[in-house]
């Protein structure tokens, strides 16, 4: 069984936990390099790095998110390795360490004034959650919502599985406190009615159900 309810489709599943698709002016704003950009990138010997820490900060302002470098774009690695006068040859994102990332990630973080989504900004996305699934909002609804308020509140925004989990877990919770709240007003007699067309329903069938005695 899932850990977690589809919510996108596949597509755009692979859309959102991939690097964007960026058009030429949108790639030249995203890669610009900054004086404080360049003070950074003077202090990294390895051509491999530099290309690195940019390609992080050119997706982080464009979408708030960080990529392992497996799935950093060709094409991007490219424009970027143009743009700070190196050889293509000399770059090797195969190279660019996972520690090495992590750092680079800290240090855009900090410049871009955003915080790292931790556990503990987990339990505050999860809070929202479950306040829109009260709403009773659709599960998209809900995604696109908590994307919106990540990015609101300045906080790194993480991949769809982590998201996805989230949601679900909101909507299980109000399934199982609605359930708790109908089988708290209900008398025993009105449980047994209800029980009983659910059966009725289900003759024939070899499916589990939900029944309020449950």
């Amino acid at each position: 069984m899932p850990r977690f309810i589809k919510i996108l489709s596949s597509q755009n599943i692979k859309s959102f936990d991939n690097p964007p698709e960026l058009s030429g002016e949108h790639r030249k704003q995203v890669f610009s390099v900054q004086s404080w950009v360049m003070d950074i990138l003077e202090t990294l010997l390895n051509p491999t790095n530099k290309v690195g820490f940019v390609l992080q900060l050119g997706y982080f302002r464009a979408v708030n998110k960080f990529y392992s470098s497996n799935r950093f774009k060709r094409n991007d690695i490219e424009y970027v390795s143009r743009n700070l006068n190196l050889k293509t040859e000399s770059v090797n994102i195969s190279d660019y360490k996972h520690t090495t990332s992590e750092r680079h990630q800290q240090i855009i973080l900090e410049e871009m004034e955003f915080r790292k989504f931790t556990p503990a900004m987990r339990d505050r996305l999860a809070k929202e959650s479950a306040l829109l699934t009260s709403r009773q909002q659709k599960p998209r609804l809900i995604f696109m919502s908590l994307v919106d308020f990540l990015q609101t509140e300045k906080i790194q925004v993480p991949s769809y599985n982590t998201l996805a989990e989230i949601i679900t877990d909101s909507l299980k919770n109000y399934e199982r406190d609605l359930v708790r709240t109908v089988n708290g007003s209900l008398t025993e007699d009105e449980k047994s009615l209800i029980d009983n067309l659910l059966e009725k329903e289900d003759s024939g069938t070899e499916l589990n159900r939900y029944t309020l005695t449950a």
